[in-house]
């Protein structure tokens, strides 16, 4: 624990500070949510991998909770380009009610390397419904992702930020924003650990979230094909 909590000094400390620059106001509802997850990834065929991610997602009071597994593929047919489908299903469960939940997405990531700056864009599209996959009320989404990182050189910790927009379909709007910065750290070519902090904005409501996550990471290669390059 000592070792873990040396490593993500650098993280802790900006987060803090986000979270003082956004203070409650009157009347706004502000929620705190703790992410944990396991993300495993399985390179198939080179540029193909499958993606199993169990996710656990709680407010801070325990009152509303998430549990979901999502699994997909992903596809790197050019250096600068991704392809991702994927498939959740999800429980959420409150005081009052449990709410099951389908999700499909699909993915498009053009991407770049510039000297030790990695920028991407994600253009997903996603369904929601709720109930069932056919006789529950669904939603669709177009969602639009920005995000950068810098290796830092010598380092195993690469920082990272990122901002989303939530582009309701059937209402015609952006009706969530949400703004990431994050920080990851990396045991060797198999295992890592992502810290984030999320602060989630809700336009015209007096609403607000901040998310607090932690996403353990394994990624496993084909020794075939590493020997073949």
């Amino acid at each position: 624990m000592r070792i873990f909590a040396k490593k993500n000094k650098y993280f802790i400390a900006p987060v803090l500070f986000l979270v003082a620059c956004f203070p409650e106001t009157r009347g706004q509802e502000n929620e705190y949510y703790l992410w944990t997850g396991v993300k495993l990834s399985k390179e198939i065929i080179p540029d193909l991998k499958l993606v199993i991610n169990p996710e656990l997602r709680t407010m801070f009071n325990f009152e509303k909770k998430e549990l979901f597994m999502e699994t997909g593929l992903g596809f790197d047919p050019f250096k600068f380009l991704g392809l991702d489908l994927f498939y959740r299903l999800s429980r959420e469960y409150s005081s009052d009610e449990t709410i099951t939940q389908h999700r499909f997405a699909f993915d498009i990531q053009p991407k770049a390397e510039i000297n030790r700056f990695s920028v991407g864009l994600r253009i997903r599209y996603a369904n929601y419904s709720e109930g069932g996959l056919e006789t529950g009320n669904s939603e669709k989404y177009f969602r639009y992702r920005l995000e950068t990182g810098y290796d830092i050189k010598g380092s195993k910790l690469t920082p990272y930020c990122s901002l989303e927009l939530f582009h309701n379909l059937p209402d015609k709007e952006i009706d969530k924003l949400r703004y990431l910065i994050g920080i990851s750290y990396k045991f060797n070519k198999i295992h890592s650990i992502d810290n984030f902090f999320i602060f989630q904005d809700y336009p015209g409501k007096n609403k607000n979230c901040y998310i607090f996550g932690v996403s353990y990471k394994i990624r496993l290669q084909n020794p075939l094909w590493q020997k073949r390059v």
